[in-house]
């Protein structure tokens, strides 16, 4: 494959032949050694040594995945492949990402030895070749009382693949990229469950090819049944690869605060039973399963259920479920709403639940009062690893009866290893823990009333000290993409939470409108589903920009969301990442823009002023400064086009536009795009090439104002920075205010007789 490849403007095929032609495009730009197969290869051709074929295919919003399988002598290779994503509809290819192909692929590969798998898979085996009985004892040191435990194997399925080795991939070794990542002592779950396994063979080499056997089993343990995958080497039995499918919040975990509902953050699980139900709001408890009355707490998509010890409380209830804060029985009406409202936020955003939780078995098991009595939760995968195994909630601080299961915020930091999982197989990305944090900060803000708003679990912080998430990170303050924050787990997982609710306070989230901050909230939080239901196990994210890349092809690809057109917003998704040191800290290689106040960036401003860098004069004279408009006359306006980008802009197409004459008495904020607008007398001029950090003057266009009034609209383009205007799908309509506020391509300006109009 020659590079992962992103088009901001699918590329379309030239006909309609559609499975053909895509077909055609894997041939051309991704075959590289490796031929690729959209359907079964033929007999003969499985002769072949390598090639890809199609394994996975869903369709979400209009958009087609498809992963492309890498093969070897019939055999998958674990982890290889090519990911495609393109319109449903049209074939336009959005973007192509390879993952395990390079230049060494192929002779690294004729290295296999195809070897027949030498020990039968049974629990014996698994139990010897992880040395579990030595990890059992090494639990004496949490104090568990092993007289009354008995542990047991169970194999759920197996699969022959070829499987590349790599030590620091073998087991999660709870380690920072640049030291130990130290995890505060809360409780047994204070980190994974982690094995102290054997050695591998000597014939085992760093990197190697190896004809493998993966593993799905489950075992019963003192941290519960959990269920687990091992690639085992089939010459040697060497375990080459373990993980536990399961995650959970460590420890850093939080209630919904109390502070965010009162703005007191004096109240804390341990204050009066007066003060802590006096918060306690009214919720319909919907989709309900028969029969009933009485009802219990089991539903479509989520039921109440025993996981984990100790023994819960699941309540039934024949009218309201009214129970006191400090109950098990209040702990798991909320942990039943939460977690209802969660999967139905994902459905009622168009999402088809049967493509997008296709791992999932609903209703998925939720444990209000399990964890062990510990202060934490988890959200573990299923027994195939590709879907949710429900939901285990603690207490919210030790010594109290308050369960965790109280906070729509954790349910949410839990939430964002539950989507992961059906998608990825994973509980986490690549490059961060998961998009948990980011979900909690971004759709609890708008309504919360809390002091600090950028506290990401508020009442948890207050209730256990020491426990500090937030989503207002800074590069300044050492919290930089790449920096010595930026370790694989939670530390990585507040940069992305501070990437994330950046991006929502440009979408409107710094707005004082609570439906501006609602929408944007939504938008961020539906992008970020978009982007995980693009991912395969195969493109998990491994970068910040990678992910950033999956986002912007999320809103490109996107028609329309809640009455708001797709396509605008893609932009302000790489500055949002860019200010967090994605991408270095720097800008685009071309980004062309007007200055309307904000130097070409994306902060929230209640009104982007009237550019100061576009203005009138009442003849073709170069003057710089603005004059009133002649009503019925030919006058001349100019812009100033600068380059924010890294390289020359090359070619720079510069468009005018005015309000249409029946359009004359709109206030600005009410202007749509295209039909309340009409190109200048003067269409378009065009200019060479910009150098970055520089501006040219582009005038005059000739145009003709209908009132003193009337606005103006100026649009820039160069090859490699599309104004949002040109990408804008045909039949749709947006905000002229929203337009320029999202591309900085785009400004505004009304003439009048006064100095400030906006």
């Amino acid at each position: 494959m020659k590079s992962n490849q992103f088009f901001t403007t699918p590329l379309f095929v030239k006909n309609k032949q559609g499975e053909k032609n895509l077909q055609a495009f894997l041939k051309r730009e991704l075959d590289g050694d490796f031929p690729c197969y959209i359907k079964a290869p033929k007999k003969d051709s499985l002769r072949k040594r390598h090639y890809y074929q199609q394994s996975l295919s869903r369709t979400l919003k209009g958009v087609t995945t498809s992963l492309f399988q890498l093969y070897y002598n019939g055999i998958p290779v674990w982890d290889h492949g090519i990911n495609v994503t393109y319109e449903a509809e049209t074939y336009g290819i959005l973007s192509a990402i390879s993952k395990g192909h390079d230049n060494k692929l192929a002779s690294n590969m004729k290295a296999i030895k195809m070897t027949e798998l030498q020990d039968a898979i049974t629990p014996e085996l698994i139990i010897k070749s992880l040395d579990i009985e030595r990890n059992i004892l090494r639990l004496k040191a949490l104090k568990v009382d092993l007289s009354k435990f008995k542990y047991e194997v169970i194999i759920n399925a197996q699969t022959e693949i070829i499987y590349q080795f790599q030590k620091d991939k073998r087991q999660d070794t709870h380690k920072k990229k640049r030291g130990e990542h130290k995890i505060e002592n809360i409780g047994i779950f204070q980190e994974l469950p982690h094995l102290r396994i054997p050695e591998v063979a000597k014939s085992i080499k760093e990197n190697g090819y190896y004809q493998a056997t993966e593993v799905l089993f489950s075992t019963t343990m003192p941290w519960g049944k959990l269920h687990w995958r091992m690639i085992l080497d089939n010459a040697s039995s060497s375990v080459l690869y373990v993980r536990v499918l399961t995650d959970n919040l460590g420890g850093l975990v939080y209630d919904d605060a109390p502070g965010a509902m009162t703005a007191d953050n004096s109240i804390l699980p341990t204050s009066s039973l007066a003060v802590l139900n006096g918060i306690r709001n009214p919720r319909a408890i919907a989709n309900l399963n028969p029969p009933g009355p009485p009802f219990s707490l089991s539903g479509e998509f989520v039921e109440i259920a025993e996981l984990t010890l100790p023994p819960n409380i699941n309540p039934t209830s024949a009218t309201n479920f009214d129970y006191d804060v400090p109950t098990q029985e209040f702990a798991a009406v909320n942990a039943y709403v939460h977690n209802d409202y969660l999967f139905r936020l994902v459905s009622d955003m168009g999402f088809d639940m049967t493509v997008y939780f296709d791992g999932t078995t609903f209703p998925v098991p939720v444990d209000h009062n399990g964890s062990f009595g510990c202060v934490n939760a988890c959200a573990p995968g299923n027994v195939a690893g590709d879907g949710s195994g429900g939901f285990h909630y603690g207490l919210m601080q030790t010594g109290t009866t308050v369960g965790i299961s109280l906070s729509r915020r954790i349910a949410l930091h839990e939430f964002g290893h539950a989507i992961l999982w059906d998608n990825v197989h994973s509980p986490n990305f690549g490059f961060c823990h998961s998009a948990g944090d980011s979900l909690a900060a971004v759709l609890m803000d708008p309504r919360s009333i809390n002091p600090d708003r950028f506290i990401t679990f508020p009442w948890l912080t207050l209730a256990n000290p020491g426990i500090d998430r937030r989503h207002d990170r800074t590069v300044a303050a050492g919290w930089g993409w790449y920096g010595a924050n930026d370790d694989g787990a939670y530390g990585s997982e507040q940069l992305l939470s501070s990437s994330h609710f950046r991006l929502y306070q440009a979408l409107g989230g710094d707005s004082d409108d609570l439906c501006t901050r609602e929408w944007a909230a939504r938008y961020t939080a539906y992008l970020i589903f978009f982007s995980i239901g693009m991912l395969t196990p195969v493109t998990n994210s491994n970068s910040p920009e990678d992910w950033t890349n999956t986002m912007i092809q999320s809103d490109l690809a996107t028609i329309d969301f809640e009455c708001h057109i797709g396509r605008i917003v893609h932009k302000v998704i790489r500055w949002a990442f860019e200010k967090q040191n994605a991408f270095n800290g720097l800008p685009p290689v071309y980004d062309v823009y007007i200055n309307d106040g904000r130097m070409g960036e994306y902060d929230y401003s209640k009104d982007i002023c009237d550019s100061l860098d576009i203005w009138n004069r009442q003849k073709p004279d170069n003057g710089n400064d603005s004059q009133l408009p002649l009503v019925g006359q030919t006058n001349y306006a100019y812009v100033i086009v600068r380059n924010r980008g890294l390289e020359n802009t090359g070619p720079v197409q510069v468009k005018g536009f005015k309000n249409s004459p029946q359009c004359c008495h709109k206030d600005k904020e009410e202007l749509c795009w295209p039909q309340d607008f009409t190109k200048l007398q003067t269409a378009s001029l065009r200019i060479q090439d910009i150098q970055p950090n520089a501006y040219e003057i582009v005038g005059p266009f000739k145009w003709i104002p209908c009132s003193k009034n009337d606005s103006l609209l100026f649009s820039v383009s160069a090859e490699g920075d599309l104004s949002n205007i040109e990408i804008v799908r045909d039949g749709f309509s947006v905000n002229a205010m929203r337009l320029a506020m999202l591309d900085n391509n785009i400004a505004l300006r009304r003439n009048c007789n006064t100095s400030k109009c906006c």
